[in-house]
């Protein structure tokens, strides 16, 4: 007969709510019976080993999981007796130090994650709960000592009938012997399925070490063949190799003489190019010479007729204007001007006086407009720009296409960039003279 009873306590967060036998514990583990009130909860647990003295010899502080219908995780297992056999010592609850497994003193180190630690300094601590509960023995253990403890589910203080709990630690009692007996009959198959699987294996191996056997055989045949047909090579190489360094020899010696001779004639190249290239240089160089003499000659001849030239144009100065200019046509002097819009401009004789009394008036006529619109355009053509004024008196400013011919050019048009050219309260600035070299 045992020593001890085991039974199962669950928290919440008013202290135990929940107690059953180890019996009725693993039906809940095997999903015979499933606990309503622990639906989709992580539920502190402890698994205690009472004395028939009612003291608490040992503790196992547990997690357990419930899915949403209150069914225990079935790949729970956490092995409770044996922890409970090899924990450390804890505190003394009436009987000598427990044996007592928590996270923070987990005897399986793997397992620490499934266990959780009491509340030591707090105001309610839940081995004193359970020493409680246990000396106040709900579960009714220990009460006839000629038979097993009695199976009991009890939860709070309303007690559930004998006779119930009693058939379904029946029912979970033979749950548990099928289940052991199925587990029996599976290993027995196993056991033959793993000899047989053996013995396939080990006639496979056998046959394998005799065809590596007899590979190793044919690899050491090779070996050796290759062995001597390496030793052969080597010779073969060895003379090979004396052949080339012979060779090498007479065609180091023979490089030699060629070289020798190659470098006479190189030398004898180069001094004959060097001799050509410094005589070809001379010659450059006097053909220079006598460049330079003639660009000096020529330099003084022109000197000779820029001073002639002034003289002349000091006696005509002294003349009246039109003499000037009339001796100056006589000797084919032509008046050109350059201006934008018409280009290089020739001026007959007769016709200089007016330019010089209004050169743009003068151009505006060669360009078939007026002297107004052609100023118009020369401020375009030097500033391509919108001329727009906006309401704060500022030109627009923005760049529009370039006109190169003035009879082209149309004010208000040419010179508005596309936001302006239709907006006729935008007036253009006011047209300024030009004062032109």
């Amino acid at each position: 007969m045992k020593k001890f009873a085991e039974a199962v306590m669950f928290f919440n967060t008013k202290g135990i709510c929940k107690q059953m036998l180890m019996s009725e514990f693993e039906a809940v583990l095997d999903g015979v019976v499933h606990v309503e009130e622990f639906k989709t909860q992580t539920v502190k647990g402890a698994y205690v080993q009472i004395d028939a003295n009612l003291h608490v010899t040992a503790i196992v502080l547990f997690l357990l999981d419930f899915d949403r219908e209150g069914m225990a995780d079935r790949s729970w297992n956490v092995p409770l007796k044996h922890m409970s056999s090899v924990a450390d010592k804890g505190p003394n609850l009436g009987a000598g130090p427990i044996r007592l497994a928590t996270r923070t003193n987990c005897p399986v180190n793997w397992h620490h994650s499934s266990l959780w630690d009491y509340r030591q300094n707090a105001s309610v601590n839940e081995l004193v709960l359970i020493k409680a509960a246990a000396k106040r023995n709900r579960l009714r253990l220990f009460t006839d000592t000629n038979s097993t403890p009695v199976v009991k589910l009890v939860q709070n203080n309303e007690p559930e009938p004998t006779q119930l709990a009693a058939a379904r630690a029946i029912k979970a009692v033979k749950l548990h012997e099928e289940k052991l007996v199925k587990l029996a009959s599976q290993s027995k198959e196993e056991i033959a399925r793993l000899k047989q699987q053996f013995s396939h294996e080990l006639a496979r191996y056998k046959q394998e070490l005799v065809l590596a056997k007899q590979a190793n055989e044919q690899l050491a045949n090779k070996n050796r063949a290759l062995v001597m047909k390496l030793e052969n090579q080597k010779q073969q190489f060895q003379e090979s190799r004396n052949e080339m360094t012979q060779l090498l020899k007479e065609i180091e010696q023979q490089s030699r003489a060629e070289l020798a001779t190659m470098q006479q004639q190189l030398e004898f190249q180069i001094r004959t190019k060097v001799r050509s290239a410094t005589q070809e240089l001379k010659e450059q160089l006097r053909a220079k010479e006598v460049e330079q003499e003639y660009l000096e000659e020529l330099d003084k001849q022109q000197q000779i007729e820029i001073k002639d030239l002034h003289k002349e144009i000091a006696r005509l100065q002294s003349g009246s204007p039109h003499q000037l200019l009339d001796q100056l046509a006589a000797k084919g002097v032509i008046f050109v001007a350059y201006h934008p819009g018409v280009g290089h401009v020739t001026i007959p004789l007769n016709e200089v006086e007016r330019y010089l009394e209004d050169n743009i008036a003068y151009v505006a006529t060669k360009c078939f407009v007026s002297k107004e619109h052609y100023l118009k355009w020369r401020r375009h053509y030097e500033s391509s720009r919108c001329e727009a004024v906006g309401e704060d008196g500022k030109s627009c400013g923005k760049s529009v296409k370039r006109i190169d011919m003035p009879g082209q050019f149309i004010d208000g048009d040419s010179n508005r960039c596309e936001t302006h050219k239709n907006d006729k309260d935008s007036a253009p600035n006011n047209v300024t003279d030009l004062q032109l070299a």
